[in-house]
């Protein structure tokens, strides 16, 4: 979009305190159809009305006025074609009156005949001048209702501010008639008409009126004596009121051929719909815009800009532009998707579905737009009428969108792309085309928020103050709590528990600190929207310090330690997304800002800060929850676990050290190397440092350690294989590497996955059956074989081909041993899952087999329960008996027959024993 240029300067009106500068766009009716020509109507009270061509920049005509005269509305002028004797006429209609406090009105039609070659003389016809009285009162609008016929002549309507609506001829000759849109309900409140334009009937079902039936079947019976749509015009209008907004759509009934229709009222309310509020309910005027065939109504008020979306049975407001500290003084419709708004100082054009800036130009100042030379002379120090960019109308055709700044009619040029035209993509606007084109206004948010920002850094100011005097006094409870506002943890009430409490608990009460149980918490318990990313970082830089491991912190390798002992914090971080490699580096950096260079963060540096806090157990909670964590992280964890189950070789070093100390000969005579008592006290602090490590652990306990490595080996397993086993052979060294191997042998030892099935004894029975009813919570899993599998070739892969030939140093089993003891345990392993794949077979098809018997027994057993007669007869063992060749009687059978007719089996076999004697038991004698 490019800057506004100027078409026309207009003279100033004569009064310049009243005066005033009124424009619209001139129209073409055709047949009962209107359509907007390439002109505006510009009317100057005190001059007259001038009439531009926008695409040519030259004036068209201009018809002059009184200098006492001031104009009511904005002119309204129709460009008609009547028959070939009259040819085509420009009709131009305003409503005026004397004086600036005059409140009569008079309503002006200049008639002006265009094909002027037709005069049989040389002299140009004067336009011809017609005027009518009309009832006080504010006009609002002027607006021409088309002909139905080439023959009838068009009307005017004049809409009154208070709800009167008058229907004049085209010629002014005659008052049709007049309504009044406001109800009788109304009359009790303040009632003000704010907008009023004109709707063709056709147009408005397509958008409008697209999903209101009801609506467009009331017209046919609302509007008697018009066929179709095409003879058929609504008037809409939005009232205000002390309470709301009201759009209110009547159907215009003009005068019709005969008497009795000529009585009937001339308009009839055929619905209604009540705006919603925007930001807040204003009693200002607002001026409006309404496009029926899209369904779209534009709002201007209090500089802020709503479109609402009228199709449907409720209206709905789709895009809210402008604001307070940059408010909108005008705007025009450019396509069904972008609207024009003018700010102060810029024109921008939005797209309305997502909001979105899709171009911009500046708009230059009122006296930058001055033309030097004027045709009439003015007073140096008058204002400008119009103080700042007042749009018009837009013309799609050309791209142009014409408005008035000052006393300079001035248009903004289009791009094709924001034209809206047939030869624009027809699919709406997509996302990719909006994105990364938000609202953006630098002066006025920098204005807007300088006095927030600096109420915002004091106040993070403070917040600083009070870590660091929680960390330097070393007050836990305070920095927990802190903490947790900080990252906006949502705390649980919890009772406490009947129990001793460490004092560096914290429990969260309604959001207080106190002394207890610390709460679960979990991931969901953080509004991870509202957290301060600063304040996060500032907490990991009170949490972390880099200390350099020798005496020269310059020559020494720096170390990533914890400086707070505070275990909720590192577990609250964690859940919050921030114990990461990138957030710890701020932290750090931030710690040391005067410093020129700072040591990075290497990895698995975090872990190995965190095992030494507590023996893994910090390690274990923050493994626990699923929040992820990078691959050098968990084998960092690995290697550290592997050193502390791992028991050095050389473990008996610091005692030799003390019974043998090292000597140095000098010739015949031994002497101390250095100071013999400052040596027996190096040794002994390492003694005792190893002493209370052996405590730890054992106070610790096993449990902790080992339930941290499951997590771990989870973790690991969770991974890709080729990238376990390149951060394996980077981080750890082969003896922890084949200590890990040891590891998992002893989990596929306790785990009996070497053990057959067959080889179970009576002893494992009993042990088992001894088991029995009690839950194993730490018991092997069937998944557990596949992650030890896994793990045990990442490790394998990560000694690699060169570290199994050259062999492991110090080990008692040696390297032979240990493949051919691996080599064993797999072929156990594949041995018992083969067994165990036989037995699920087998006991597969035991199940089939078992349910095929129970199916086929039970419909067995339900034809002989349906078949039976049960018949109790109490006999005793011999007369049960029958003699040999002797048939029990059978049971007596109904007569019935088959589907067919035919006899049934049962039927059948009745009659064929029926022809067989009664038996006889004769006795046989020899």
């Amino acid at each position: 979009m490019d800057a506004p240029y100027t078409i026309a300067t207009l003279p100033r009106p004569l009064d310049s305190e009243n005066g005033r500068i009124q424009a619209s766009p001139v129209y073409t009716l055709r047949s009962s159809r209107k359509r907007k020509r390439h002109e505006i109507a510009v009317g100057i009270d005190g001059e007259g009305v001038n009439i531009y061509d926008v695409q040519s920049q030259n004036q068209v005509t201009s018809y002059a006025l009184p200098p006492q005269t001031y104009l009511c509305c904005p002119p309204c002028s129709v460009y008609v074609k009547k028959d070939k004797v009259t040819g085509a006429q420009r009709q131009t209609y305003m409503v005026v009156r004397d004086g600036p406090t005059d409140v009569k009105r008079r309503l002006v039609c200049v008639t002006e005949g265009l094909d002027r070659w037709r005069q049989l003389d040389d002299q140009l016809a004067t336009p011809a001048k017609k005027e009518l009285k009309l009832h006080s009162g504010d006009v609002l609008a002027l607006e021409v209702v088309a002909a139905r016929s080439e023959t009838a002549a068009p009307q005017v309507l004049v809409s009154y501010r208070n709800g009167d609506v008058a229907c004049v001829s085209g010629d002014l000759s005659k008052l049709s008639w007049e309504h009044n849109v406001i109800s009788v309900a109304d009359e009790s409140q303040k009632i003000d008409v704010e907008y009023a334009s004109l709707v063709d009937a056709e147009t408005a079902q397509k958008g409008l009126l697209a999903s209101r039936e009801d609506v467009t079947a009331q017209l046919d019976t609302a509007i008697s004596g018009t066929t179709g749509a095409d003879g058929r015009t609504l008037f809409c209008s939005i009232i205000r009121s002390d309470t709301h907004r009201s759009l209110q759509i009547h159907a215009l009934r003009l005068q019709g051929s005969d008497a009795i229709q000529s009585q009937k009222p001339g308009m009839q309310l055929v619905m209604e719909y009540e705006l919603p509020a925007g930001y807040k309910q204003s009693s200002e005027h607002a001026s409006y815009e309404l496009h029926p065939a899209s369904g779209k109504l534009y709002q201007l008020l209090d500089g802020r800009l709503t479109v609402y979306d009228l199709i449907g049975t409720i209206p709905r407001v789709t895009t809210t532009l402008g604001s307070k500290a940059s408010p909108i003084f005008s705007f025009a419709r450019v396509s069904s998707s972008s609207l024009l708004a003018a700010f102060a100082d810029k024109a921008e054009v939005y797209e309305t579905r997502y909001g979105s800036v899709q171009s911009s130009a500046p708009l230059l100042s009122n006296q930058t737009m001055e033309v030097a030379g004027q045709k009439r002379k003015r007073i140096a120090n008058d204002e400008p009428v119009n103080q700042f960019w007042h749009a018009i109308s837009s013309f799609s055709e050309l791209g142009l969108v014409v408005g008035l700044a000052g006393n300079e009619v001035s248009a903004l040029q289009l791009t094709e792309n924001l034209r809206g035209t047939k030869r624009a993509k027809s699919g709406g606007t997509l996302l990719i085309d909006v994105l990364a084109k938000d609202v953006v206004d630098i002066k006025s948010k920098e204005s807007h928020n300088a006095e927030k920002n600096e109420k915002r850094a004091k106040k993070l100011e403070e917040w600083k103050a009070e870590v660091d005097s929680a960390v330097d006094d070393h007050r836990v409870s305070e920095l927990e709590t802190l903490t947790a506002r900080a990252l906006h943890l949502k705390s649980v009430s919890v009772e406490p528990r009947r129990q001793e409490y460490d004092s560096n608990e914290l429990v969260l009460h309604n959001g207080e600190a106190g002394h207890g149980h610390t709460p679960e918490v979990t991931m969901e318990s953080f509004d991870t929207a509202r957290i301060d990313r600063h304040k996060a970082i500032y907490i990991l830089s009170k949490c972390f310090s880099m200390r350099s491991e020798n005496a020269d912190p310059a020559a020494g390798t720096n170390r990533l330690t914890t400086t707070i002992g505070s275990k909720n914090v590192y577990k609250w971080l964690t859940l919050a997304g921030f114990l990461t490699k990138p957030y710890v580096q701020q932290g750090i950096a931030l710690g040391y800002p005067m410093s020129g260079t700072v040591a990075k963060v290497q990895p698995g540096d975090i872990m190995t800060a965190l095992s030494s806090f507590d023996n893994f157990q910090i390690v274990h909670d923050i493994l626990a929850p699923p929040v992820h964590w990078e691959l050098p992280e968990v084998v960092q964890v690995l290697k550290l676990l592997v050193q502390s189950f791992e028991t050095p070789f050389d473990g008996t070093a610091a005692q030799k050290a003390l019974t043998a100390p090292a000597t140095s000969t000098n010739g015949d005579v031994p002497m101390l190397n250095g100071d013999a008592d400052s040596e027996v006290e190096s040794e002994l602090l390492a003694t005792e440092k190893d002493l209370d490590r052996a405590v730890s652990a054992l106070s610790t306990g096993l449990e902790v350690r080992s339930e941290t490595l499951r997590l771990v080996l989870r973790r690991l397993h969770a991974f890709p294989q080729r990238v376990v086993t390149k951060t394996m052979r980077a981080m750890m060294k082969h003896e922890e590497l084949i200590f890990f191997m040891k590891i998992l042998r002893i989990e596929l030892l306790a785990g009996g996955w070497t053990s057959r099935y067959v080889d179970v004894g009576n002893a494992d029975i009993a042990a088992v059956d001894a088991m029995d009813g009690v839950e194993d919570t730490i018991g092997p899993i069937d998944q557990a074989i596949g992650t030890i599998s896994d793990l045990m070739n990442c490790a394998i892969d990560a000694v690699g081909t060169s570290g199994w030939l050259v062999g492991q140093s110090g080990d008692a089993y040696g390297t032979e041993e240990l493949i051919d003891a691996l080599k064993s345990e797999v072929s156990a392993s594949l041995e018992g899952l083969f067994e165990a794949d036989t037995v699920n077979t087998f006991l597969d098809d035991l199940q089939r087999y078992d349910f095929s018997v129970q199916k086929t027994e039970g419909s067995s057993e339900r034809r002989k329960r349906k078949n039976e007669v049960e018949v109790e007869i109490d006999l005793s063992v011999a007369d049960a008996m029958l003699p040999m060749g002797c048939r029990a009687e059978a049971a007596g059978v109904k007569d019935r027959s088959t589907k067919d007719g035919k006899k049934s089996k049962h039927v059948f076999e009745k009659e064929r024993r029926g022809r067989v004697g009664a038996y006889s038991v004769d006795r046989i004698r020899i």
